[in-house]
């Protein structure tokens, strides 16, 4: 082990160690369990909104953070840049976007109209209250750590990934217990009013915008990925609700998914990463079959070792916040088993994408990690569903 090595894995276990907050978002995410009965669609929304959050705030973090060095937008709210305005506006309308397209799917799934309103005013609520929090936490914590002399690349994405997806399931709560969406002349009489506000708002930005260079920027690279993360998400809240029931029994299992899903997420990133870096500066000398093992093989070590310690401490917290220490070691089997699977098969198909982007001349940094990250989502959320179907 040479002192390379180690530096990398030290890495690797601190960005692993970070995710271990993502514990409490699980926690939260358990507390939707008593709503299923009422709502059975309701665990459906829960990975939707975690990987759908990803994707509309990662945008606005890297369009932030690279025109704070660039210097065309300045480190405060007042009498900033028109780029500032813009972008924020832009992120603004691709959340609500996503909001109606993400109440389109669920209503395909409900079936029944005036459930299907109660849906998209709950869904609406939730995406505007979440981008609104996302948008003015992002802001301070860039703003500041650039005034400071810190690097808004490195510090703001690794905090403010996890600060939203607490938020966006504290909304999600408030919101359900507020409108109480079972019930639909209630949240009609609530939700109408603000919804129709949100929307003219939304028609209004949009007329004013909709020829911006930011915006057609944001809305052309981002939504393929967008439709895809949609897609996989929705099927992966399918599956979930199969097991409502065990989850309901065994909370500490729901509790470590989302960090579970960051770090996985993770694995593809560092991996495709890693390869893309690999991939310019020495181009593709071998077949990509024998490049993607060795470079996975070579990397596998690094993933795993800090993957042991982190299982272990994520079982453990989620067992202490249930107050459920007997699941311990049923929590963490599933995690182990689960986690080395899907690292397999991220890692392998985070250097495919990768290889295949370099391949056709896409710039595999725009292409391969927002579509590693929501398929690592969809595959650890099967993965573990056919675990816990097969164990218990």
């Amino acid at each position: 082990m040479d002192r390379e090595w180690l530096k990398e894995v030290a890495s690797i276990t601190m960005i692993y160690m970070f995710n271990t907050m993502e514990i409490l978002t699980g926690y939260l995410a358990v507390q939707l369990i008593p709503f299923t009965e009422l709502l059975p669609w309701i665990l459906i929304l829960f990975p939707i909104f975690l990987t759908i959050r990803g994707a509309t705030s990662g945008a606005f973090i890297g369009n932030l953070t690279t025109l704070l060095h660039i210097g065309t937008i300045l480190p405060r709210f007042r009498d900033n840049s028109d780029e500032y305005y813009l972008l924020a506006q832009s992120i603004f309308l691709f959340s609500v976007t996503n909001a109606l397209l993400v109440s389109l799917f669920i209503s395909v799934y409900i079936f029944d109209f005036f459930a299907a309103i109660s849906a998209f005013i709950l869904i609406l609520f939730v995406f505007a209250l979440a981008i609104t929090f996302s948008l003015t936490l992002t802001s301070v914590i860039g703003f500041t750590s650039f005034k400071k002399g810190l690097d808004p690349d490195v510090v703001v994405y690794p905090v403010m990934s996890t600060m939203n997806d607490v938020a966006i399931l504290i909304i999600f709560l408030v919101s359900l217990i507020c409108l109480e969406p079972w019930n639909p002349r209630k949240t009609l009489f609530i939700g109408v009013i603000p919804s129709i506000i949100i929307l003219l708002l939304y028609i209004f930005i949009f007329k004013r915008i909709r020829r911006t260079e930011i915006f057609r920027e944001i809305f052309k690279e981002s939504y393929i990925t967008i439709i895809y993360s949609l897609v996989l998400s929705t099927i992966s809240g399918m599956v979930l609700t199969s097991i409502t029931s065990i989850l309901s029994r065994i909370p500490t299992i729901l509790t470590v998914l989302p960090a579970l899903m960051t770090t996985m997420g993770d694995v593809g990133s560092i991996t495709a990463s890693t390869f893309t870096t690999k991939l310019r500066i020495s181009g593709l000398s071998e077949s990509p079959i024998y490049s993607t093992l060795r470079h996975f093989i070579a990397l596998l070590p690094k993933l795993s070792a800090p993957f042991l310690l982190f299982s272990v401490i994520v079982s453990f917290l989620s067992s202490l916040l249930n107050l459920n220490l007997v699941e311990l070691f049923l929590t963490l089997t599933i995690i182990l088993l689960a986690g080395f699977i899907t690292i397999a098969i991220i890692g392998i198909l985070s250097t495919l994408i990768s290889i295949i982007a370099f391949i056709y001349g896409i710039n595999p940094d725009n292409v391969a990690i927002p579509i590693i990250t929501a398929t690592a989502d969809f595959i650890t959320i099967i993965i573990v569903t056919i675990i816990v179907k097969s164990m218990l």
